[in-house]
C-alpha cells in the first residue's frame, strides 16, 4: 500500500483505505496512475524476491517502483521486512508490506499440479492449503507465470532484467562549456553500459541458451517429435506394402505352373489388426531380407531427414537467439515504448519462428514419397546429399532474417495501434478532424520511413537503437496531438516548409503552440537538435519543463548564464543573450565537419521584442549564411513571434542562395475563446477587486504595468484595501526564476512588468488587464546616458498581452487605454537603434569575427544611426580599449581586456583588470564583480543586516557578505558546505536567493581564472582593503564620480557629476544633478550627519518617467587624492568674481597647485590636471572666492507704512527668518544672518557666499521690501480666524464639504482613501488635487488657502477649457523668469499654500513625496514662492500649486473677494478658517455668510477695484471680477475697501489708493477744478475707533431721519499744517479743534467742490504739497441758510447738520464728533 508516492498529493486520490487489492496493468496504459491507500498485489518477479527475502531471514531489501508511466530514478525502495514499511532515500514514496504465505488449491482434480490462489478473493471452494517444499517437489509440472512481462526473452538461467532499473541521471559538471559537438557528434542514445555492435557468435548449445516463448526446446520436444515422424511413416509404410505386395506377385514366373498355387500367397504383407504399427509379411528368407534392407534405408532417410529438420531448427533458433539477444541489449532511459514494441516483436518473432519450423516439416516430408520410391528402387541411393540441398535451397528461397523486417514494421504496427489508436479513443476530449488527418500524415511519414530507408534495414543493435527513436518520434507527434493547440493542423505542411527551406518565418497567433508545440514536432520529425531563444531566463526553464510534460519525456533541456539542465536533450531552451554569446565566439559551435543526421534548427523566438540579443542572432546568423553558404545544408533558422516586422524577413530574403519562406497564420484562434473590453474609465484595482470577487476559485488574474515601482505598489494597496483578503504578487525581471515560479503556482493576482509577456503560461490564467504602457530604455546621445521614459505599448506588445491568454481556459481582456490608431506603433522600436552600442561594439571586436559595428550594419534588419556607432567607439577610446589612430585598433589594454571573462560591463572589466595588474586586490574585485553582475537594483542593501555595513559605503558591505560566504566556504569540503544552512545562521536568509547567485557567479569566474597563466596566481590575492579597491574601480567608473554639492555651494543632498567629460557650468548652476538612493548604507538625511563629499556609483538611473534628477546606486565614499584621471573643467564666473581671482587668488592658487593649468578668459576659469588635484583646486578657489556681503532693511522715509511694518516685524517673536536661512544654507551652502533692531525698526542682513549668490540673496531680501512697501499691515501668524465648524442651523447642508475638508486635513487619512484620489474609478483632477493637497497640509505643515477652498472644497465648483485636450491648458516657461500659466476656464485652478514659519521645508524632499505618490511635478522659483506644476501629461489634466514663503505671506494682508478669504489647517478635518479677520469692522461678514454665498456663487469685493479705468488689465481686481462674473458668479453689495487694523502702536493707517480705480479717476477730474492742480497721491485712511463712532453715529441719526436715512454724502475737507492733519487722521473730526470763526459757527466745513476747499489747504513750506481730505459725511435732516450765523455751536433743534448757501460755493457743517469720517487723503500741488 502507498501513502505516499512521488508526485501525487492525498487530495488527488478518492480512495479511502480498503483490503481490496488492485493490479499493475500488464500491457502500457497511459491512463494507469498509482492511487494513495490502496492494496496493490505484486507480479511475480517482485512476489518471487520477496518470497526468496523471507524464506532467507533477510532484513533488507530493494525494489524497483516504477509502476506508473512517469520513470525516475528515485522510485527504488528500501522494503523493511521486520516492520514492513518501504520507503526511498528521499522519502517521497513511502507505503507498508503485507505479505500473506502462498496458497494453493487442493481439490481432487489439482493433486499433480499447482493452482495458486489469490488470497484477495474467495477461495474455500478450493480447500486452499499452504505451498510447502515437500508439495513443490512432488508436483509433476511446475506452473510457469504467463502474465509477466519480463518472461518473454531469457537466457542462461537468468531472466530479462527491468532495464528501468538502470536507469541513470546525468549531471551537468561542465557549466556553459557545451557546443553543438557535444550533442551531435556521439553514438546512438546514451546507455547504462557499454554494447559490443559486433555479429555475437553462436552457441555450442543454441537451443538450449535461449528459450523462446511458444518454441519448444529440444529436449522437451524430441519425443513429440518422433512420435509425429512416426504415424507419418506407418501410414506411408501401409502404402508402399500394398505397392510392393504387388510388384512381387508380378516378379514371380508364370510358368512355374506347379507352384502357382503357393507363390499366389508367397510373398504376401499385410498390417497386423491388433497392431496397427506392424506389419505381417509371408515369404521367403529373401523377401524377409529385402524387406529388411528396405526397412533399414527408409529409417536411414528418415534419420537423415529429423537430423535436417534439427539443423534447421537449431539454425533458425540461433539466428532467433541472436536478434533476441541483440533487442535485449537496448538500454534506454526510459524503456517503457520499448519494452511494448519488444513484447510484439517478440510474439511476431515466435509466431515466424513456429510457422518457419512447420513449414520446412511440412516441405521436406512432401518431398519423402519421392525419396520412399527411391529408396525401394535403389537402396544403393545416398539421400544426404539430397537432403543437404533441398535444405540450403529452403533457406535461401525462405530466408527468415528477411523475415524480421517484415516484423518489425508488424511490431511498428502493433505499436501504433496500442499506444496511439487504442488511446486516441478513450480521449476524454474529441479532437477535430484536421488534427485527426494531421496526425494520420504524420504516422504514415514515420512508418514509410522504416519501411524504404535502408539505414533502418537490419537486426544489428544500432538498427533496433534507430528503431526506437522512430518509436519516440510517434509518441512526441501523439502526444502534440493530444494537447490539440491549434499549430498542430498545419503543423504538417510547416514541416514539409521547414524541411524544403533554409529560413522560415512564423507569425502565427499567440498561444498557438510556437514556443512549445514546434519545437516538439521537429524533434519527431528528426532534426537532430533544436535550440530556441527565449528572452529571458525564466521561460527557458518553464518552457523546458512545459515541453517535457507535453510529450511525457525528457527531451527539453535549457541553458542560462551560470545554470544549465538536460542539455544533452533534443531541445535545449537558452536566452538569446547565451546564443549570442555562442555565436560570437565559440569557433566549433557550428562547422562544416560537424556530423548531423538532418539538420540543427535554430529557433529565434518572440522576435516582436526585437531587443539587442534578438537582433544581433539575427544578424549573425544572416552573416554566416551569406559567409559560409556550406552551412545552409546543415542549418534551419526558425525566425518565430506573433507579429513579425517584415524588415526581418526582408533581411534574409537579399541573402543569395537562401530559400525562405514566410508561414502566416494570424488568424489561428487561440484554444480557447477570448474576450476583449476596452474600459479606458476602469480602475485597476477596483477592476481587479471586480474580477476577483467574481471568479471560479482557481481562475488567475494578471495585470500589466509600466515599472518595477508600480507591481509593488498595487500588490501593497491591494492587499490594505482588501484588509489582506487579496493577496497579489509581483513579477519583475530582478527576482530569481524559483520564485516566480512559486508566484505563478501559487497566486491567484499577479501585476507584472514586461517579464509576463512572452512564454509564460499561468495554470489558470482568466483574465489580463492592460494599462498600455511600458517603461522603455532610450539612450540620450546628447547627454551620454540612458533613461527610462514611459511609452505607449506598440501593436504588437498589444498582442503578445493578449496571448497570455486562452491557453488553458476561456479568457477575457480588459483594455485600460484607448490610444487613437496614430499614437500606436505597430512594432517597437528595435532597442538597438535608441541603445547605448558601446558593448556591443567591443564584443565584435574582441570575438572570433574581429569585426566592427560598422562592418556589421549590414546584417542587422534595422540599423542604428551612424552617430550612435560613432559614439561607441568614443566611449572605446575613453576607456583606452581603442586607438585614436584611423585604423581604431584594440589597443593593448583592450587585447588584455578581451581575454578576460565576461564581467558584463567593461568599466567593470578594466577595473578587475587593474585590480589584478596593479593594484594586487583581483579577488577582491573578481568577488565584487560576481555579486554585482546578478544586481540591478539596490533594494538588497536594506536586506543586509548592520553587521555587514561597512562606512566605506556599498561596495565593501556587498564585498563583506562575499568574503563572509567564500571564507566559510573555503574552510570545509564542498560536501559540507550548505549555503542554505550558513546563511540561516548568518541572518542572510533575506538575500540567499542573491548569494546563490553571486556565489555560481564567482566559481564560474573563479574555473576561468584558474585556466589562465597569466592571471591564475593573481586572481587569488585579496586585499580587503578599501582604497585600493576603490582605485581600482576608478579605473573604470572614473565618468561615475560625483562631488556633494554642499562642497560646491550647491544642495547638501546633492551630487554634481565630476569627470572628464563634463560640459561647463557655473560655479552655482552644475552641470548635471543626482542624488543618492535611499537604500545605501552612506546616505544621509536632511538633519543627519553630513554626506560624503566625494563618491564613485556604478549606476547612475535617470527616472524621467517622474523626476529629471540621476539616482546613485552602489555608491562607495572616496577620497580626491585617489583620483588619477585627467581631464578639463571650466567655471563661468560673474564680473565680481573674476575680478577678485586675477586678482591675487589665481597666482595662489596656481602656487598652491603647481600640478595644474589654470588661466581665465572671458570670465571663464579652466583648470587641466589630474582630477584629485583640480577638484581640490576648485575648492580651493570656491573658497577664495566666498565674500561677506551685507546689508539693512530700513525705511527710507518716503513711506510710513514700510517703516511701521518693519517696526512690526522687527518686534515679532520667534525667527521669521528661520527658513530662508536654512534654504540658502541648505541649498547652495550660503551662510545668511539677520538681526532685528526693534528699536530703530531695521533688520541688518549678513550675508556669506560666492558673489553670484550674494546678490541672489540680496534680490530676494529687496523683494521682500516692496512687498513690505505694499503691505499696510503685517499679519501676525497667529492672525486671521481660527477654524470652527459652521454653525448646526446651517451645517447639515454641508456635509459633503465637511468629507473633503477631511481629505485634505486629516493626518490619519489611510493610504487606500489617498489611492482612490489618485487613481480610484472615480479619480479626477479635483481628487488628485486633495491628495497634493494633504501633502503639503499634513506631512510638510502648510496651509491651504484661495480659490481651490473657495471652488472645490466649499463650492462643488469645475469647469474646463471647451475644446482643449488637458496637454493644453498650461502654458510652460520657455525663458528664465517666466512662470507657467494656467487657462482662464480651469476650475478649480490651483492650489495655494503657505510654508509654515516654525518648520523647514525642503523643495526637494517635497517633490519626492509626490514621487513618491507616482506624481508628476516639478517646481520653478521666484524671489518669494515655489510654483509647483504637477500632472502635466496626465491625462486628468495639468494644476499647478503656489508656495509662498513664510515671511512674504505676513505681507498678505488683503484679500480681493470675500468668499476667497477661507483657509484649511492641519488636524481640523471639519473646520473652515479665515486667512483675514472680516467678522468686525464698518462691514462685518461671518464664516456662515461666505459659505451661503459660496454656494449661491455670490461674491462681494472688498478693496478698491483697481483695472476699471484700463486699458491694461492684467492682474487688476478689475480682471479677477471679470474672471468670477464669466464663471457665473454675482457681484453683490457695493465694493468697500477693507484694511486691516492697525496695530496698537498705531490710530490709523495710511493706504494707497489704486490709480485705476474709477474713484481714483473721479477725484482726480475734480481736483483739477482747482487751477494747475496735480494730484500726487491718494491714500485711505483706515482708524477703527473713527470707523466704529462714525458707524454709532450713523446708525443713531438714521433713526430720527425720514425713512432712516442719515444721507450720507461724500465731501471734500481742505486743511493744513502737520500737527492738523494727523490730527484727523489720527483721531477724526474732533471737536475740540473746530474752526471758531467760520460762517455759519464753530464747526467742521465741507464743500462738495474741491475749489472751497483748496482755500484752506495752504501748501507745505517744505514741500510745497496741499492736503484736501475726501470724507464721508452723516448730513441727516439739514438745516439749509443762505445768510452765515458765526454763533452757531450746534445745528438747530431738529436738524443734524447745516448747507449754507449764501457764499460762493455751498459749504456743509456738521457741530458733532464722529459725525464725519476721514475716508482719503489727497495730496496735490498747485502752480
Amino acid at each position: 500500500m502507498f501513502v505516499k508516492y512521488d508526485g501525487i498529493s492525498p487530495s488527488e486520490t478518492i480512495e479511502t483505505p480498503s483490503l481490496d487489492s488492485k493490479t499493475f496493468p500488464s500491457v502500457y496504459d497511459s491512463k494507469f496512475q498509482i492511487r494513495l491507500n490502496c492494496w496493490y498485489t505484486c507480479d511475480s518477479k517482485r512476489n518471487a524476491l520477496l518470497d526468496e527475502a523471507m524464506n532467507y531471514r533477510r532484513r533488507y531489501l530493494e525494489l524497483n517502483c516504477n509502476f506508473d508511466v512517469d520513470h525516475h530514478n528515485n522510485r527504488i525502495v528500501k522494503c523493511n521486512l521486520y516492520e514492513f514499511q518501504f520507503s526511498n532515500d528521499n522519502k517521497t514514496i513511502v507505503g507498508f508490506l503485507r505479505w500473506i504465505p502462498k496458497l494453493i488449491a487442493n481439490t481432487s482434480n489439482s493433486q499433480e499440479t499447482i493452482k495458486v490462489l489469490d488470497n484477495f478473493k474467495m477461495i474455500h471452494n478450493f480447500n486452499p492449503i499452504p505451498l510447502t517444499t515437500k508439495r513443490l517437489e512432488k508436483s509433476t509440472k511446475t506452473t510457469i507465470d504467463n502474465e509477466s512481462a519480463e518472461s518473454e526473452v531469457s537466457h542462461g538461467n537468468g531472466m530479462i532484467d527491468d532495464y528501468d532499473d538502470d536507469e541513470t541521471k546525468t549531471s551537468d559538471e561542465n557549466v556553459g562549456t557545451w557546443s553543438l559537438s557535444d550533442f551531435l557528434e556521439k553514438d546512438p542514445p546514451s546507455t547504462v553500459e557499454q554494447i559490443d555492435l559486433q555479429p555475437i557468435e553462436p552457441a555450442n548449445d543454441p537451443v538450449g541458451d535461449l528459450e523462446v516463448r511458444e518454441i519448444p526446446s529440444t529436449n522437451n520436444s524430441e519425443e513429440q517429435k518422433a512420435k509425429f515422424a512416426l504415424e507419418l511413416e506407418n501410414k506411408q509404410l501401409r502404402e508402399k506394402i500394398s505397392s510392393l505386395k504387388t510388384q512381387i506377385v508380378a516378379q514371380v514366373d508364370d510358368s512355374n505352373t506347379q507352384t502357382s498355387s503357393v507363390l499366389n500367397s508367397v510373398p504376401s504383407m499385410e498390417l497386423d489388426e491388433q497392431y496397427e504399427d506392424q506389419i505381417l509379411l509371408r515369404g521367403f528368407q529373401v523377401h524377409h531380407k529385402a524387406l529388411d534392407n528396405i526397412f533399414q534405408k527408409i529409417r536411414l532417410l528418415t534419420q537423415q531427414i529429423h537430423s535436417a529438420e534439427k539443423d534447421f531448427n537449431q539454425q533458425l533458433n540461433r539466428n532467433v537467439q541472436t536478434v533476441l539477444q541483440t533487442v535485449q541489449q537496448v538500454h534506454l532511459e526510459k524503456m517503457i515504448y520499448w519494452k511494448s514494441y519488444r513484447s510484439s516483436f517478440v510474439k511476431h518473432t515466435n509466431h515466424s519462428y513456429d510457422d518457419n519450423i512447420k513449414n520446412f516439416s511440412k516441405y521436406l516430408h512432401e518431398k519423402l514419397r519421392s525419396f520412399l520410391d527411391i529408396c525401394i528402387q535403389d537402396l544403393s541411393h545416398d539421400f544426404k546429399t539430397d537432403i543437404f540441398y533441398l535444405t540450403n535451397n529452403y533457406s535461401k528461397d525462405t530466408a527468415f532474417m528477411d523475415d524480421m523486417e517484415k516484423i518489425k514494421l508488424s511490431a511498428f504496427g502493433d505499436f501504433i495501434r496500442e499506444h496511439i489508436f487504442l488511446q486516441q479513443k478513450s480521449t476524454k476530449t474529441i479532437p477535430n478532424k484536421d488534427a485527426v488527418s494531421c496526425l494520420n500524415k504524420h504516422i504514415e511519414k514515420v512508418q514509410n520511413i522504416l519501411k524504404t530507408d535502408t539505414k533502418y534495414k537490419g537486426c544489428e543493435l544500432k538498427h533496433f537503437y534507430m528503431v526506437n527513436s522512430l518509436l519516440q518520434r510517434l509518441m512526441v507527434f501523439y502526444h502534440c496531438f493530444l494537447v490539440q493547440l491549434p499549430l498542430f493542423n498545419a503543423s504538417f505542411g510547416l514541416l514539409s516548409d521547414i524541411e524544403t527551406n533554409t529560413i522560415i518565418t512564423i507569425s502565427t497567433a499567440t498561444g498557438s503552440g510556437k514556443s512549445t508545440l514546434l519545437p516538439a514536432l521537429l524533434t519527431a520529425d528528426g532534426y537532430d537538435k533544436i535550440i530556441v531563444t527565449q528572452p529571458r531566463r525564466l521561460p527557458c526553464s518553464l518552457i523546458s519543463k512545459r515541453v517535457n510534460l507535453m510529450v511525457n519525456d525528457d527531451i527539453s533541456g535549457w541553458a542560462i548564464s551560470g545554470a544549465e539542465n538536460n542539455v544533452q536533450g533534443k531541445i535545449l531552451y537558452l536566452t538569446d543573450g547565451l546564443l549570442k554569446e555562442r555565436l560570437l565566439n565559440d569557433e566549433n559551435f557550428i562547422t562544416p565537419n560537424t556530423k548531423i543526421n538532418k539538420s540543427v534548427v535554430f529557433f529565434i523566438d518572440e522576435v516582436h521584442e526585437r531587443s539587442v540579443n534578438i537582433d544581433l542572432c539575427l544578424a549573425l546568423f544572416a552573416r554566416l549564411f551569406k559567409l559560409n553558404p556550406q552551412l545552409r545544408t546543415k542549418m534551419k533558422l526558425i525566425i518565430s513571434s506573433a507579429t513579425l516586422d517584415q524588415s526581418v524577413p526582408a533581411l534574409f530574403r537579399n541573402i543569395s542562395g537562401c530559400s525562405l519562406k514566410e508561414f502566416n497564420l494570424t488568424s489561428l484562434s487561440t484554444l480557447y475563446p477570448v474576450k476583449f473590453h476596452r474600459t479606458p474609465d476602469e480602475n485597476l484595482i477596483e477592476l481587479v477587486q471586480k474580477l476577483y470577487s467574481g471568479r471560479n476559485r482557481h481562475d488567475q488574474i494578471l495585470c500589466f504595468v509600466s515599472s518595477t515601482q508600480d507591481t509593488h505598489e498595487n500588490c501593497q494597496l491591494l492587499k490594505e484595501m482588501t484588509k489582506g483578503a487579496i493577496n497579489a504578487y509581483p513579477l519583475i525581471q530582478s527576482q530569481p526564476a524559483t520564485e516566480q515560479q512559486r508566484y505563478i503556482e501559487q497566486g491567484s493576482v499577479f501585476f507584472s512588468t514586461t517579464v509576463a509577456e512572452t512564454s509564460l503560461t499561468f495554470p489558470c490564467l482568466k483574465y489580463v488587464i492592460d494599462t498600455g504602457l511600458i517603461n522603455m530604455p532610450v539612450y540620450s546621445l546628447e547627454l551620454e546616458r540612458t533613461e527610462l521614459k514611459e511609452i505607449k505599448t506598440a501593436e504588437s506588445t498589444t498582442k503578445q498581452r493578449l496571448g497570455r491568454l486562452g491557453r488553458t481556459q476561456p479568457g477575457e481582456y480588459y483594455a485600460l487605454y484607448d490610444y487613437p490608431a496614430s499614437e500606436q506603433r505597430k512594432y517597437p522600436v528595435p532597442q538597438i537603434c535608441q541603445s547605448d552600442l558601446v558593448n556591443i561594439e567591443f564584443s565584435l571586436r574582441k570575438s572570433r569575427l574581429r569585426t566592427t559595428l560598422r562592418e556589421f550594419l549590414q546584417y542587422l534588419p534595422d540599423k542604428p544611426e551612424r552617430k550612435f556607432v560613432d559614439d561607441a567607439i568614443k566611449q572605446l577610446q575613453r576607456l583606452s580599449f581603442v586607438s585614436s589612430s584611423p585604423k581604431e585598433n584594440l589597443t593593448s589594454l583592450g587585447k588584455a581586456i578581451a581575454g578576460l571573462p565576461d564581467f558584463t560591463s567593461l568599466p567593470m572589466s578594466k577595473a578587475v583588470h587593474k585590480a589584478l595588474t596593479r593594484y594586487r586586490c583581483g579577488r577582491d574585485l573578481i568577488l565584487l564583480a560576481s555579486i554585482l553582475s546578478v544586481l540591478n537594483t539596490s533594494t538588497i542593501l536594506k536586506s543586509i543586516p548592520t553587521e555587514y555595513k561597512r562606512s566605506e559605503g556599498d561596495f565593501m558591505t556587498l564585498l563583506q557578505v562575499m568574503y563572509t560566504v567564500v571564507s566559510m566556504r573555503d574552510a570545509v569540503t564542498p560536501q559540507q558546505f550548505d549555503l542554505n544552512r550558513f546563511c540561516n545562521s548568518k541572518n542572510l536568509t533575506s538575500i540567499f536567493h542573491v548569494i546563490r547567485s553571486a556565489l555560481r557567479r564567482y566559481k564560474s569566474l573563479e574555473k576561468a581564472f584558474s585556466l589562465s597563466n597569466e592571471y591564475r596566481e593573481l586572481a587569488q590575492v585579496q586585499s580587503g582593503n578599501w582604497e585600493n579597491i576603490a582605485k581600482a574601480l576608478l579605473e573604470g567608473f572614473s565618468d561615475r564620480v560625483y562631488a556633494s554639492q554642499r562642497l560646491l555651494q550647491g544642495k547638501t543632498q546633492q551630487y554634481v557629476k565630476y569627470n572628464s567629460h563634463q560640459q561647463r557650468a557655473s560655479l552655482n548652476e552644475p552641470y548635471s544633478i543626482a542624488v543618492i538612493d535611499r537604500t545605501s548604507t552612506i546616505r544621509t538625511g536632511n538633519k543627519g550627519a553630513q554626506p560624503a563629499s566625494l563618491i564613485l556609483a556604478r549606476d547612475v538611473r535617470y527616472l524621467t518617467a517622474v523626476r529629471s534628477s540621476a539616482v546613485l546606486s552602489f555608491v562607495g565614499q572616496i577620497e580626491s587624492s585617489w583620483l588619477e584621471y585627467t581631464f578639463k573643467r571650466e567655471l563661468k564666473l560673474n564680473q565680481k568674481e573674476g575680478e577678485k581671482l586675477t586678482s591675487n587668488t589665481l597666482r595662489q592658487a596656481i602656487q598652491q597647485f603647481p600640478h595644474l593649468q589654470m588661466h581665465t578668459n572671458n570670465g571663464v576659469l579652466s583648470l587641466h590636471g589630474p582630477s584629485g588635484h583640480i577638484l581640490n583646486a576648485e575648492l580651493y578657489i570656491r573658497q577664495q572666492l566666498i565674500t561677506r556681503f551685507s546689508m539693512t532693511l530700513a525705511s527710507d522715509r518716503t513711506n510710513d507704512n514700510l517703516a511701521r511694518n518693519l517696526r512690526s516685524i522687527t518686534s515679532m517673536p520667534g525667527d521669521l527668518f528661520g527658513p530662508l536661512r536654512w534654504r540658502w544654507e541648505s541649498e547652495c551652502q550660503v551662510k545668511v544672518r539677520t538681526k532685528m533692531h526693534r528699536n530703530n525698526g531695521t533688520i541688518e542682513v549678513n550675508v556669506e557666499g560666492l558673489d553670484s549668490q550674494n546678490q541672489a540673496v540680496e534680490k530676494e531680501f529687496k523683494s521682500f521690501l516692496s512687498w513690505l512697501r505694499m503691505c499696510a499691515v503685517i499679519r501676525d501668524p497667529n492672525s486671521g480666524v481660527s477654524p470652527r465648524v459652521l454653525k448646526p442651523n446651517i451645517r447639515e447642508n454641508f456635509r459633503d464639504m465637511e468629507a473633503k475638508i477631511y481629505n485634505i486635513t486629516d493626518p490619519g487619512r489611510t493610504s487606500v482613501d489617498r489611492w482612490k484620489s489618485l487613481k480610484g474609478p472615480n479619480a479626477t483632477r479635483e481628487t488628485r488635487m486633495e491628495v497634493v493637497a494633504w501633502i503639503a497640509v499634513c506631512q510638510f505643515h502648510c496651509r491651504l488657502e484661495g480659490g481651490f477652498v473657495r471652488d472645490w472644497v466649499v463650492g462643488n465648483y469645475r469647469s474646463r477649457p471647451a475644446n482643449l485636450p488637458p496637454k493644453q491648458w498650461i502654458t510652460l516657461p520657455t525663458a528664465p523668469g517666466e512662470i507657467p500659466i494656467l487657462h482662464k476656464d480651469l476650475v478649480p485652478s490651483d492650489l495655494d499654500c503657505h510654508l509654515p514659519q516654525t518648520k523647514v521645508f525642503d523643495v526637494e524632499s517635497f517633490l519626492d513625496a509626490l514621487h513618491g505618490y507616482g506624481i508628476n511635478a516639478r517646481s520653478f522659483r521666484q524671489d518669494w514662492r515655489y510654483i509647483i506644476v504637477v500632472d502635466d501629461g496626465t491625462k486628468t489634466g495639468p494644476f499647478t500649486m503656489d508656495l509662498i514663503e513664510p515671511h512674504i505671506a505676513l505681507t498678505h494682508d488683503r484679500i480681493d473677494f470675500d468668499v476667497s478669504n477661507l483657509s484649511l489647517e492641519r488636524g481640523y478635518t471639519k473646520d473652515l478658517g479665515m486667512r483675514v479677520d472680516i467678522t468686525g469692522g464698518t462691514c462685518p461678514i461671518q464664516l456662515e455668510t461666505i459659505v451661503e454665498r459660496i454656494r449661491n456663487k455670490n461674491f462681494q469685493v472688498l478693496r478698491p477695484i483697481d483695472g476699471e479705468n484700463g486699458p491694461n488689465t492684467s492682474g487688476t481686481v478689475a480682471e479677477r471680477v471679470e474672471k468670477m462674473k464669466s464663471r457665473g458668479w454675482t457681484q453683490i453689495g457695493k465694493p468697500f475697501s477693507f484694511i486691516p487694523n492697525p496695530p496698537s502702536t498705531c490710530n490709523a493707517l495710511l493706504v494707497p489708493y489704486p490709480s485705476s480705480t474709477v474713484l481714483y479717476g473721479d477725484l482726480v477730474a475734480e481736483m483739477q477744478k482747482i487751477p494747475g492742480a496735480r494730484v500726487l497721491s491718494v491714500e485711505q485712511i483706515k482708524n477703527p475707533d473713527v470707523e466704529s463712532l462714525y458707524e454709532y453715529m450713523k446708525r443713531s441719526i438714521a433713526k430720527e431721519c425720514p425713512g432712516n436715512d442719515p444721507r450720507e454724502r461724500e465731501l471734500f475737507h481742505g486743511t493744513g499744517g502737520d500737527a492738523v492733519i494727523q490730527g484727523i487722521i489720527d483721531r477724526g473730526f474732533d471737536d475740540r479743534y473746530f474752526s471758531p470763526s467760520g460762517a455759519w459757527g464753530r464747526g467742521a466745513y465741507f464743500a462738495d467742490d474741491p475749489r472751497k476747499s483748496n482755500n484752506y489747504a495752504p501748501p507745505d513750506p517744505r514741500t510745497r504739497h496741499r492736503v484736501i481730505f475726501y470724507n464721508k459725511v452723516l448730513l441727516g435732516v439739514q438745516c439749509k441758510l443762505s445768510q452765515p450765523d458765526n454763533s452757531l455751536s450746534a445745528a438747530p433743534k431738529g436738524h443734524h447738520s447745516v448747507h449754507g448757501t449764501g457764499l460762493q460755493c455751498d459749504e456743509y457743517i456738521v457741530y458733532r464728533y464722529g459725525q464725519a469720517l476721514p475716508y482719503l487723503k489727497i495730496t496735490y500741488t498747485t502752480p
